[in-house]
């Protein structure tokens, strides 16, 4: 099958990728800056210049294409120019949908996030049948990830099949991108930096391994899916037990205690005066704060029910990817 990629060299991507290509399909790839992405060396695999900002080039991309796989993103925690977040996360996913309306594509598979569709407590897990209730004060990648929902709503009812899958708070080995949040924490803390969670530890949220998202676009890609709609979720667990199953690995004492609240708004408010004036992206800012005062667990029954999908737990996906971070700081790499 050929399959037409956007945002294959972030931290999901640049796992995916391989994983097309391994499972026989042919990928072009689209890329911002070919001459300065490592891209494995394969005969099956075309670099497409462009931009998901760029209708044509996502034309040519998506040209006898039976898939395009649209998971191109602006993943930061802010920016001096707001429009960022909107120009891509909500006009290029719906540029390149409407470039695979254009040139006929079969399926268009759109990789969202579990913050499009809200918070949701640990006694009633958000599953796809579930209105998306997006969190007040949501962070702008939050925010423009839901746009991109309305967007999706519309496209789908021109004719153009799209299949939706929201991974919830992916961890693994991989690149130390901004959406490897987990791994850079891991990392760092590996390293002898400090770890702690917020507040007093209890917020759940919902953690998968990212060898299983790459499975879960896999079996979109190759499969018939009967719904459109699939959160691809782990398991359930508080911070407090994430870390301290992470720091028994490591054979360390896990956090006692967190950061309050309103201390990480605090500091959401200081950075964030400082990232106005020297340009430097903050860790966190207040919209970030409120995200982690929430609960984020979901239901990924359907998922697992229809595509195959069975969840890493975490203890065997913490050891995976604690090996890949040692590995890589003896290494030397980043």
């Amino acid at each position: 099958m050929r399959v037409f990629v956007t945002g294959g060299t972030g931290y999901l991507g640049s796992r995916l990728v391989p994983a097309l290509l391994e499972s026989g399909h042919e990928v072009r790839l689209l890329l911002r800056r070919p001459g300065e992405t490592a891209l494995p060396n394969h005969e099956r695999l075309t670099p497409v210049p462009g931009d998901v900002r760029d209708i044509e080039s996502l034309k040519a991309g998506a040209k006898n294409c039976q898939v395009v796989l649209h998971l191109a993103a602006f993943v930061r925690n802010w920016s001096r120019r707001r429009r960022d977040f909107d120009d891509v996360n909500v006009g290029g996913f719906a540029l390149a949908a409407r470039a695979a309306l254009e040139r006929g594509v079969e399926r268009f598979v759109h990789t969202s996030s579990f913050l499009a569709l809200g918070p949701a407590p640990p006694e009633k897990p958000r599953t796809e049948e579930d209105p998306p209730a997006p969190s007040r004060g949501a962070t702008d990648y939050a925010r423009t990830k839901a746009l991109a929902e309305r967007e999706r709503d519309w496209i789908e009812g021109q004719g153009l099949r799209v299949v939706s899958l929201y991974p919830t708070v992916l961890y693994g080995p991989g690149s130390l991108t901004a959406g490897n949040l987990v791994g850079r924490i891991l990392v760092d803390w590996l390293r002898g930096g400090p770890a702690a969670f917020a507040g007093d530890g209890s917020r759940v949220w919902n953690y998968v391994f990212i060898d299983d998202v790459v499975r879960a676009h896999l079996a979109v890609v190759e499969g018939e899916p009967p719904h459109r709609r699939y959160i691809v979720a782990g398991e359930n667990a508080t911070q407090r037990e994430f870390l301290s199953r992470a720091a028994g690995l490591m054979g360390r004492r896990a956090p006692r205690r967190g950061i309050p609240f309103g201390v990480l708004s605090a500091a959401g408010w200081a950075l964030l005066g400082s990232a106005w004036l020297t340009g430097k992206e903050p860790q966190i800012t207040p919209a970030i704060a409120r995200t982690f005062r929430e609960h984020w667990a979901f239901d990924g029954s359907r998922a697992r029910r229809e595509l195959g999908i069975h969840p890493t737990p975490i203890l065997e996906g913490l050891a995976a990817t604690l090996a890949w971070a040692r590995e890589m700081i003896e290494s030397g790499r980043r």
